[in-house]
């Protein structure tokens, strides 16, 4: 995995194991953060055996500085240092969550506002993401959006008609505002315009 590593990708370094015991659990699960690699150095250095190994360096920007001590290898009673930090890569940015599709929504009821509720709470709301920019970021930064941008996450899509069936369109009515079904039809000239 180290060779395929480049500027732009995410790294989350992680302790794994007490440095003060070895103890995996002891680990301190807040000693975990992510960075946005700047830099990538492939070499090598000499191993604690002193055997030439494949090494990588990385870089990455202030912004994403570590905000605890990270140990990354400890001697225990005199042993060959071992490491109790990791640093994880092939990371992606994912959202969570439960995509709910096709919930058929109330019909359209005459002479009233069109308000459909959903039958479950907690709409997701997204902001505007550009993944191509995000990898230009620090990894503190990927993530922070202006909430006044978001938008709820929720398509309406309009069940499959017959093939013979005529379009028809939504449009609301200017005097109270309800939502009315109307059929479209085309004009002499070509364009269209709806009948009520």
């Amino acid at each position: 995995m180290l060779q395929h590593l480049q500027a732009g990708d995410l790294l989350i370094l992680e302790e794994v194991s007490d440095p003060r015991t070895g103890r995996r659990s002891g680990a301190d699960p807040k000693h975990r953060h992510a960075v946005r690699l700047t830099q990538v150095r492939p070499g090598f250095a000499r191993d604690f055996s002193g055997t030439p190994a494949p090494v990588v360096a990385v870089e990455w920007s202030l912004a994403d500085a570590l905000p605890f001590r990270l140990v990354t290898a400890v001697a225990f009673g005199g042993e060959r240092p071992r490491p109790v930090s990791v640093a994880r890569g092939n990371i992606v940015l994912a959202d969570h969550g439960l995509t709910i599709a096709y919930e058929e929504l109330p019909p359209l009821t005459n002479n009233a506002r069109y308000r459909p509720a959903l039958r479950r709470r907690g709409l997701t709301h997204t902001a505007p993401f550009d993944a191509a920019q995000a990898q230009t970021l620090p990894a503190a930064q990927a993530l922070q959006s202006a909430p006044a941008q978001a938008r709820p996450a929720i398509q309406l899509i309009e069940p499959a008609r017959p093939p013979d069936a005529e379009p028809r369109a939504a449009r609301l009515c200017n005097r109270c505002g309800a939502a009315q079904k109307t059929r479209v039809t085309r004009s002499s000239r070509g364009s269209t315009r709806p009948n009520c």
